[in-house]
């Protein structure tokens, strides 16, 4: 993997978000990083022979219901939904890394991914994954920021 890799990383994100869920983001500078309220990340681990690593994608709470809608057809109101929502960010972040992997890699290496983990963090966390170099910031439906980190081990 390459150091030009992250921005990779968040042209497959926005392909993969529009074919999943049918909205669309565009790389923005780090300086118009804020968090919106309740953030979730979503983070993935990656292991191949030669080499592994992590993805985490950060986004706030009220764009991970309208994930969860979009991909289920729903609306964002709707009880399950809610229930669905760190289901449904877990399963695009399974692909966004599946897709990746296999940008960068082909389609030949076979990597062993984990199963995505959700959980909520706090400003703090949020800026420190934004002061990062292996972070990039993304603008989703002109409203929302999300950050995607890669962290790669060879």
């Amino acid at each position: 993997m390459k150091n030009d890799d992250i921005e990779v990383l968040a042209g497959v994100f926005c392909s993969v978000l529009e074919r999943e869920s049918f909205m669309f983001g565009d790389v923005i500078d780090k300086d118009e990083g804020v968090t919106f309220g309740t953030m979730h990340k979503a983070v993935l681990t990656f292991t191949g022979d030669l080499v592994s690593g992590e993805i985490a994608l950060v986004l706030p709470e009220q764009l991970s219901l309208e994930l969860a809608a979009n991909m289920l057809g729903a609306e964002t109101d709707e009880n399950f939904v809610k229930e669905q929502a760190n289901d449904a960010l877990g399963e695009l972040l399974n692909v966004l890394c599946g897709q990746f992997l296999t940008t960068v890699e082909g389609e030949i290496p076979i990597f062993d991914l984990s199963v995505p983990i959700v959980t909520i963090i706090n400003d703090s966390d949020w800026n420190d994954l934004l002061k990062s170099d292996h972070s990039i910031l993304l603008m989703v439906e002109d409203e929302y920021n999300v950050l995607i980190s890669l962290k790669v081990k060879s």
